[in-house]
Order: structure tokens, then sequence, then C-alpha cells
């Protein structure tokens, strides 16, 4: 008769768990801690007993394992390529969206997991996670270049929705095409070259300071639509201020 062979010992994540146990230290340690749970808050760690560094120095509260910071940071990087490369005109995570892809319990801990050096490519900008601008669709790109080319000739002579609907420019790829530096966006659907403002400076300081935005919309064989939103940007960037009621001066 044959026998059978019974084992009670424990199986599978029983038997994961149980190798975990044997390497917990009988007193509580911030490395040994963090190497099991991967993050923990600083006053969940000191209510376990666990020694821990001044609260400045976490994020929020929060510890990370290295190990485990330099894992995600690997993920990350492939997240952050594979939504640029499905989705080019809408480049990088939003920082939320990042948190979940990495199932972190706050977003401040994305902190720790840029500073890794397997992050070095990914910055935050705008809220965002981003590896930069990336590759627009070529036909993105080659409508944004006749625009820039016949902006070229007529610097102010800003195309129509109308013109830009035509090309198949939407605000998505205006966007995208600003982002890249290929055309500026002044607002209310004016898009003009990327180097508008120092030639709008080169053409203006030519005329009688002050002078009227009428005066400036004649110099620059412009329209009303497009300098008005022009020297209010020219403005902002402390390139031109306001004389009087009506007039402009270059700075």
């Amino acid at each position: 008769t044959s026998r059978v062979r019974v084992s009670w010992g424990p199986r599978g994540a029983a038997r994961r768990r149980a190798a975990e146990l044997t390497q917990v230290p009988e007193s509580p340690e911030l490395g040994s801690e963090l190497r099991r749970r991967g993050v923990a808050h600083v006053d969940d760690l000191r209510a376990w007993g666990v020694s821990t560094p001044p609260v400045g120095e976490a994020y929020r509260g929060w510890l990370i394992d290295p190990e485990w910071a330099a894992a995600l940071a690997g993920r990350l990087v492939e997240a952050v390529r594979v939504h640029d490369r499905d989705d080019p005109l809408d480049p990088g995570l939003p920082t939320e969206s990042a948190r979940r892809t990495l199932d972190l319990p706050d977003a401040a801990l994305l902190e720790a997991v840029l500073a890794e050096p397997a992050a070095a490519s990914l910055r935050t900008e705008g809220g965002r996670v981003t590896a930069g601008a990336a590759a627009l669709p070529e036909k993105v790109r080659s409508a944004a270049e006749q625009v820039a080319e016949r902006l070229r000739v007529a610097p102010f002579d800003a195309p129509t929705a109308d013109e830009l609907d035509e090309l198949g420019l939407g605000p998505r790829e205006l966007a995208a095409c600003g982002r890249a530096g290929l055309l500026t966006g002044l607002g209310a659907g004016v898009w003009l070259g990327q180097d508008v403002f120092d030639e709008a400076v080169r053409r203006l300081r030519q005329l009688p300071q002050p002078f009227t935005p009428s005066a400036a919309r004649t110099h620059l064989d412009s329209s009303r639509r497009v300098v008005m939103p022009l020297l209010e940007a020219l403005a902002a960037r402390g390139l031109t201020r306001r004389e009087g009621d009506d007039g402009h001066i270059v700075t």
C-alpha cells in the first residue's frame, strides 16, 4: 500500500508571509519596515514604535524605501513614454494620474521617485510629469510649417479660424504647436510665428513714440483682431508700456 505524504506547512501567500515575519527584527526598525511596506507614514511608524527622522525630511509625513522608489522610477518613465506615444498632442501625465499609476498614497511622494537617477529624463511642469514635448504627428507638423512659412512673408497676417481648421489645426493641435515652439498663440484664436515679439518690437520702434493701435495696425500691415492682443502681450512682457489713454511706447 502506497503512503500519502501530508504536509501541514504554510503554502502560497501564507508561506511568503511566514518568510517575511522571520526577517522582522524583534524591535521595529525603520529600514526593515520600509522594505516590507514600500511606503509608510511617520505617524503610523511611531505608533508601531519605530524611530523616524524629523517630519521635515519626509514628504508630507510619508517615507519611501529607496529600492522601491528606484523601481517606481522605472515604471513612471515607461508610463510617460506610453502616454506620449498614444497621445502626442497632450504630452506628460497629470500628477494625479502618475500617483495612481504608481499606487502611491500621496502625490508628494512623486518627488522622491523623480529624484531617482532612473527618472532623470522626467520633470514636473504645469501639474504634469513630462519628458518634454512629444514628437508631433507629421500631419500636424506639416500644417504648422505651412502657417509658419506664410508668417515669414507677412508676420502679422494671422490665419483665420477657418483657415486653421482647413489645415486640420484645432485647439489641441495648436496648443501642441505652441509647446513645440512652432507657433505663438496670442489668445482669441490668434496664432503668429515663433519670433513675433522680437519682430514687433523692431518694427514698432520705427514709429514716433507714443503710437496708437491704429498706427501700429497700419505699420505692421495687420488687423485690429491681431494688433490688440499683440499689444497686450507686449505690455505683459514689459516690451511696451501704455502712455495716456490710447498711446503705447516701446520700452
